[in-house]
């Protein structure tokens, strides 16, 4: 016996759909989605499928997969804020949306668009091209791409007026470009490399120093420090 079962996932129910290769019989199945974690439902409903067909999962010999829980999420404009880097030149693309509009010739002379799922603001053009065949006739410039997902990220956080702290930080070339797209705080092996063995005991006060500030002081008075 071959059986193939199909579950899609949505918002509410969780629907499951076993069909029979060889008699084309259909078993189908619908139980609650659970939000909370999935693949609860998921599985509570194949359990449910295979059961009244009178099967055990050893029988399934493909299982196909499918959610429209961020299809939902879209259509109802819940999530997180998100950012798109695009080709330089295109940033205005999801605000244009040209390639279809509802309704007859002209219907998008009185068509209200939604809202884009990402501002403007969060949108940075990145210096590439590809043509329509897929051949590069710009190559990628990475640093710039880098530098544009950086800024939207500071301008994110500066929005939402939240903390923002650079993580690994290695060198002062990297801590005045962040400086200069807007980020205040960071931390990394620029600010503070390894320690020597004896330094760590000296850190944890097992060594010369009564404190961690004598120690800080310490390091920072030998040569390499400066």
């Amino acid at each position: 016996m071959s059986l193939r079962l199909g579950v899609d996932v949505g918002g509410t129910f969780t629907d499951v759909l076993l069909v029979s290769e060889e008699t084309g019989d259909l078993t189908i199945a619908k139980v609650l989605s659970t939000p909370e974690d999935q693949s609860l439902g998921v599985m509570a409903g194949v359990k449910q499928a295979c059961e009244t067909h009178g099967v055990g999962l050893d029988a399934l010999s493909l299982i196909l997969h499918g959610s429209t829980v961020v299809t939902n999420m879209i259509l109802e404009e819940k999530g997180a804020v998100g950012g798109l880097l695009t080709t330089a030149g295109h940033e205005q693309i999801l605000h244009l949306a040209r390639a279809w509009t509802p309704g007859p010739l002209y219907a998008w002379m009185g068509m209200i668009k939604p809202d884009p799922l990402v501002p403007l603001w969060l949108t940075r053009g990145i210096p590439e091209r590809t043509s329509a065949s897929g051949e590069v006739i710009t190559e990628l410039d990475e640093d710039a791409t880098r530098q544009g997902f950086v800024q939207a990220i500071v301008d994110l956080a500066q929005t939402l007026d939240v903390a923002l702290v650079a993580e690994g930080m290695e060198t002062a070339a990297e801590t005045t470009e962040l400086q200069r797209l807007g980020c205040r705080a960071g931390q990394g092996f620029h600010f503070a490399p390894p320690l020597a063995p004896q330094e760590v005991g000296d850190l944890l006060g097992a060594g010369a120093c009564a404190s961690l500030d004598e120690a800080l002081a310490k390091r920072q008075a030998r040569p390499e420090a400066a």
